[in-house]
């Protein structure tokens, strides 16, 4: 289940209340559209992970929550505008931003969907004993991880190297990747 690139710039253009629960739920799913970042990673990331090297360009360097990967990665511009406007707060423990629960950041997300209009379906399959059940599920009922396969979908059709991907995604390899592909 994953975003396509006019579906991201309907969230991204969306109005809303500035500094507001759906406001700050729409930078950071687009920070993680941006980064592939996990939720887990998303919540733990700090001022001190985002460095600028001498040509002005913002890299990422983070040891992911999961896997205890290194993911170090250059940020898209969007991602950039969105990590100068949060860096300027003083969370505790020098915090980059401050995430909502997963379960209330969802709430948010699917709350998102629906003023953006999304529409359409994704099709998933459920399994109950030998018969195989087609559940479609609205496109507006996002989740976190929407974000990490959109980023991931996005970047194949864009051209980008399987390699960097898993790079950046902390995949061990093609395997872990490929349900993303699919």
């Amino acid at each position: 289940r994953y975003l396509e690139i006019h579906e991201v710039e309907k969230i991204y253009n969306l109005d809303l209340d500035k500094d507001s629960a759906l406001d700050r739920t729409r930078d950071f799913f687009l920070f993680q559209c941006y980064t592939a970042l996990r939720y887990s990673d998303l919540k733990q990331l700090k001022k001190s992970n985002v460095h600028v090297d001498a040509n002005g360009r913002f890299y990422i360097r983070l040891l992911t929550e999961k896997d205890n990967d290194v993911v170090n990665f250059q940020l898209a511009k969007r991602a950039v505008e969105i990590y100068k406007k949060y860096v300027v707060l003083n969370l505790p423990g020098g915090l980059l931003f401050p995430i909502l629960s997963n379960q209330k950041y969802n709430e948010h997300l699917k709350e998102l969907g629906e003023k953006a209009k999304l529409t359409g379906e994704w099709i998933d399959y459920e399994f109950r004993l030998q018969e195989k059940i087609e559940v479609h599920i609205p496109k507006h009922e996002q989740s976190t991880h929407t974000a990490r396969r959109t980023f991931i979908v996005t970047a194949i059709n864009e051209g980008v190297s399987t390699d960097l991907i898993m790079l950046i995604t902390s995949h061990s390899d093609y395997k872990a990747m490929k349900p993303y592909i699919k």
